[in-house]
């Protein structure tokens, strides 16, 4: 069942960087909607070229800043990739409580092996032990 539900979450972590990134575009579009109404209906490109430059390499700039301070990685297409994936990977376990049941599925599994190693070397096992 573990196994199920890991394949689950990862095929559901592999969509969402996509999803984020088609976000992404989307605000570019709007962005670029935007400076073309500013150009050729409101502005002119004297008042509007500082600005797709204040926009364009202000955001870049944070972005790659901001990555490299969480991740320690440089902001490459396949970092950001691996990363949103790693993160709703993540999330996904620690809603579902995976990562804990996990935990205690193996400590069980090694609970009952020391318990076998005990009782084959004589010794009475705990009484707090199951």
């Amino acid at each position: 069942k573990a196994k199920k539900w890991e394949r689950r979450a990862l095929q559901v972590a592999e969509r969402h960087p996509f999803r984020v990134l088609y976000g992404i575009f989307a605000g570019l579009m709007v962005q670029n909607a935007v400076l073309f109404y500013w150009v050729f209906f409101a502005f002119d490109w004297n008042l509007v070229e500082p600005c797709t430059y204040f926009f364009g390499y202000t955001s870049a700039t944070w972005f790659a800043l901001m990555f490299y301070k969480y991740t320690g990685r440089e902001s490459t297409y396949d970092a950001t990739v691996e990363e949103l994936t790693k993160r709703k990977f993540n999330k996904l376990a620690k809603k579902n409580d995976y990562v804990y049941a996990h935990v205690l599925a193996e400590f069980r599994h090694k609970e009952g092996v020391l318990l076998q190693e005990l009782e084959r070397l004589g010794a009475e096992p705990p009484e707090d032990a199951s």
